[in-house]
């Protein structure tokens, strides 16, 4: 019977908490200087074009096409794009820091031709993303570009 009582409050307590911290979200987001925005701003505009060429490289799918899709298509595809670009930029990354001279020349240039060369750079703007708009980044990175044209 205390197990019950003790549930309930629990769950209670969770979504204020969860309220909370998005509050205290909004009021950071609020507060960027200038320089912080343009740089949120070059985040966002950056993450679009790996998110848009590495989900050509990997599905064929094209800006029009993933515009059609709703915020939780566009989520299921940014873990499978983000699955999928994981072991491309392991491997840039071992190959050009590991393989001294070598690596450094021809490094960036590995997995070029098929957009894997995107991975690395996508994986670390969704991060930087996640970590200033948490786990609903995707929606709110995506907003200003995929509106409808008019």
């Amino acid at each position: 019977m205390v197990k019950e009582q003790v549930m309930p409050q629990a769950l209670v307590l969770q979504n204020e908490n969860e309220k909370m911290l998005e509050k205290l979200r909004n009021m950071q987001l609020g507060n960027l200087t200038a320089k912080q925005q343009k740089q949120l701003g070059l985040a966002k505009s950056q993450f679009f074009n790996e998110f848009n060429n590495l989900s050509y490289s990997f599905f064929g799918l094209s800006e029009d096409q993933f515009k059609a899709f709703s915020a939780n298509e566009l989520k299921v595809l940014d873990k499978l794009i983000s699955r999928k670009a994981r072991p491309w930029a392991i491997f840039q990354i071992l190959f050009t820091f590991g393989i001294p001279v070598v690596g450094w020349i021809i490094g960036s240039a590995v997995g070029f031709g098929e957009g894997e060369f995107n991975s690395y750079l996508y994986l670390y703007y969704r991060k930087y993303l996640k970590k200033i708009y948490g786990e609903e980044f995707l929606p709110e990175a995506l907003k200003h570009t995929l509106q409808p044209k008019s």
